[in-house]
């Protein structure tokens, strides 16, 4: 309903068909309908200096066609900077050399978790019954590959075969 609060939770996943990881995220974008305000907007009713949301109102309004083919205003958020340090934070054995957190502590803390804001719908926009929108996320990254692969090295001269990896 109008003015109620209500919690966005953006998170990052692996395609589990991708081997790899996120390398670096360099940027993460919001797309949310006009008449949606994320908490440290002005009609959200607070200060964008006390918002504990992960994402900041750009000012930006783009117009674009929505998944129904129709002509649709949506704003722009991008994800704070202290929020892509997290994100960003090295979790390899030798940055965490020399503290208390193993790498698994790390990636619970810096890369697990999703990113939080509060949001309200704008009055004349709240529906008595449960309805949809659209939200668009776009992001900017880089993702490291790594194939490991079992090769058969074979002596043409009779010897026996020695198996060895190769990384493509």
């Amino acid at each position: 309903s109008e003015g109620t609060p209500y919690i966005l939770k953006v998170g990052l996943t692996s395609n589990l068909d991708w081997l790899g990881e996120l390398e670096d995220l360099n940027a993460l974008e919001l797309q949310l309908p006009y008449y949606v305000s994320l908490e440290g907007d002005s009609e959200f009713g607070t200060s964008s200096l006390t918002s504990q949301c992960a994402f900041e109102n750009t000012g930006e309004i783009i117009t674009d066609v929505n998944s129904q083919g129709e002509e649709y205003n949506y704003k722009i958020y991008r994800l704070k900077d202290v929020a892509l340090e997290n994100i960003n934070t090295e979790c390899s054995r030798e940055a965490l050399l020399g503290t208390q957190i193993t790498i698994e502590q790390c990636r619970n803390i810096f890369k697990d978790r999703p990113f939080r804001c509060k949001f309200k719908v704008g009055e004349g926009h709240a529906s008595p019954v449960m309805q949809w929108d659209e939200i668009r996320a776009v992001a900017r990254y880089n993702f490291k590959t790594e194939k490991n692969s079992v090769v058969s090295i074979v002596n043409m001269y009779g010897e026996v075969p020695e198996q060895g990896f190769a990384n493509s």
